[in-house]
């Protein structure tokens, strides 16, 4: 027998001296008496449901956020909210993105705005005291959430600040003229209230700029109120801007960053910030409510099929646009320029 053979013999030998040791162990461990096993009483957890709301909201808030860090692909399209749908244009594209799913609101023209990867849109007839969120991520519509904590309306106006906050401004609660200033955090989800105007104005337009609100136009007891409101956000407190104007019904505006393009039901007018100084300039051959942006430094007035325009400020005329940005025609339905 050589070494290989005689070192297998002893391994063989040696496991199964180990097997027999570890069977009559268990034997003798199996004879032997073993105490009793209690089991422990079981706990009772008491679940607060409103805790368990609270958690739930705060972990889709959580996610929400996480969400906002993703990007969308719909940078530089124009969404337009149809009566139970949305299409997504983009001028560089003959047939636009349609996304089903939204449950039908009108008299949101001014209610529909843009923000941190979502279309909001608020209020409206029928469906005063809610709000749809259109998630760009997610192409998902979540519809009739809740205001609360303010009054709904329909003819609200939306302004996104650039940053952290939504303004309500105006708008028509219970067939009255409102001169409410509301906001609505976008990060919480909460609406609170900010201030309020002097008077009722119902449908008005406004632009955000440098922590102040500027409130276009509007109506009070059938008069026209041809003039531009600074609402300064922080202190809450409300001045004229500009008065006087010859703006009628206000249809649309824009700021390119330097001056106000008011277009309504009595010409196209341009106001300087700064110096507040007027220019009336050449009206196109159509309008709708809240219909012109400022893409880049260009101006867009998107009526829709047949209808699109640019204003070319150098030589105060309008060019034709394609149907590209906009071929639905609807003309008092919601439109938001898509731009980080």
């Amino acid at each position: 027998m050589d070494h290989s053979q005689v070192n297998q013999s002893i391994v063989q030998s040696s496991n199964d001296l180990d097997l027999l040791l570890a069977i009559q162990q268990c034997e003798r461990l199996l004879l032997s008496p073993q105490p009793p096993v209690r089991l422990k009483k079981p706990r009772i957890v008491n679940i607060d449901d409103n805790l368990s709301q609270l958690l739930k909201m705060n972990i889709a808030k959580n996610m929400a956020s996480q969400s906002s860090d993703r990007r969308h692909e719909f940078q530089n399209h124009y969404f337009s909210i149809s009566l139970d749908s949305c299409s997504l244009y983009h001028p560089d594209k003959v047939t636009p993105v349609t996304i089903h799913g939204f449950k039908g609101r009108t008299n949101v023209a001014y209610a529909t705005v843009f923000a941190r990867n979502n279309v909001y849109v608020f209020g409206g007839q029928g469906c005063t005291d809610t709000y749809a969120r259109f998630n760009l991520i997610e192409q998902k519509w979540y519809n009739d959430i809740p205001i609360q904590g303010i009054l709904g309306g329909e003819y609200i106006t939306a302004c996104y600040d650039g940053s952290q906050n939504i303004y309500l401004v105006g708008g028509i609660i219970n067939s009255l003229p409102s001169n409410r200033i509301d906001c609505f955090n976008i990060s919480t989800e909460e609406f609170s209230q900010v201030g309020s105007l002097p008077t009722p104005v119902g449908i008005v337009s406004a632009i955000f700029h440098n922590g102040k609100l500027y409130v276009i136009g509007g109506s009070h007891k059938g008069v026209q109120l041809r003039r531009i409101q600074e609402f300064e956000v922080a202190t809450g407190q409300c001045r004229i801007h500009s008065g006087a104007l010859d703006i009628g019904d206000c249809t649309s505006c824009c700021f390119d960053g330097k001056d106000i393009y008011v277009l309504s039901g009595d010409g196209f007018t341009r106001v300087n910030m700064i110096t507040k100084s007027v220019k009336h300039l050449k009206a196109p051959k159509r309008a709708a409510r809240n219909k012109m942006f400022i893409d880049g430094n260009r101006i867009f007035l998107l009526v829709g099929k047949r209808n699109n325009m640019e204003y070319i400020k150098e030589k105060d005329y309008w060019i034709p646009l394609s149907d590209n940005y906009r071929s639905d025609e609807l003309p008092n339905a919601g439109l938001c320029l898509i731009k980080d």
